[in-house]
């Protein structure tokens, strides 16, 4: 890793610590961000894909620290272990319920609609977030698709965090009491479908369910292309018909 560029992870106790000085974001808990939110809404997916949530969700498992920590970068296993311990959590803490399966046919044509580099990798997350969940604030790492290795290439995207994309699709309409907050504003009452970008090594967020329903989403992660960077670059909002092959 490039000193000159990022501090050392080995000077830090603290995992979110250490994610702030690599970040860009104010951290100043009064300033508005309403007007001007650290995030950006890409546009929306629309079709039916109700029964394939079911199908998604139907062996999702609970995500806890532990279970994320089985394929992380072990600096960041240890200075995240250090915050739950001053939080008064631990490793077992369950963050939201995630699926083991391959994406269903509608989910993988969302994922293949951003256009990622297919020569690196590419990931996806359907996360199912059961009312009482919580996962605390932090600020995204994207180790596994930077590389856990001391190869060039692993070494070559952790310098270029710019390389790397992530977006959030809603799978179902907000419920009161659904909670996603990116720094000082709240992403809310969203339609099923919605598409939102944030900026990943730079803005801290948080979520959590306070409703009476699961949330679901699908998170999907990956390497830019030229087309992945025009979706981001929109000028409006797209509307993206899901067609089935």
């Amino acid at each position: 890793m490039n000193e000159d560029k990022y501090p050392n992870p080995e000077d830090f106790t603290s995992r979110y610590e250490y994610s702030k000085s690599t970040s860009r974001y104010h951290f100043d808990d009064f300033a508005d961000d309403d007007l001007n939110p650290p995030y950006k809404s890409i546009g929306r997916f629309i079709g039916d894909w109700q029964g394939e949530i079911s199908e998604m969700a139907s062996d999702a498992y609970q995500n806890t620290y532990h279970n994320r920590m089985k394929s992380r970068v072990p600096y960041l296993d240890q200075l995240e272990t250090n915050d739950l311990v001053a939080m008064g959590l631990g490793i077992d803490h369950v963050l939201h319920n995630k699926s083991r399966k391959k994406l269903t046919p509608t989910f993988q044509r969302m994922l293949d609609f951003f256009c990622f580099d297919q020569t690196k990798p590419i990931k996806s997350a359907f996360h199912v977030q059961e009312p009482g969940q919580v996962f605390i604030k932090h600020i995204d790492s994207c180790s596994a698709s930077r590389g856990n290795s001391d190869s060039d290439d692993a070494n070559y995207y952790f310098e270029h965090p710019e390389l790397i994309a992530r977006f959030l699709i809603a799978l179902e309409d907000w419920q009161l009491g659904h909670m996603f907050a990116y720094g000082n504003t709240y992403w809310k009452q969203w339609k099923a479908g919605d598409i939102v970008h944030h900026s990943w090594i730079d803005i801290p967020h948080s979520t959590a369910n306070g409703s009476h329903v699961p949330r679901y989403t699908l998170q999907v992660t990956g390497y830019t292309t030229e087309q992945t960077n025009k979706i981001i670059n929109a000028n409006e909002p797209l509307n993206i018909q899901l067609e089935k092959p």
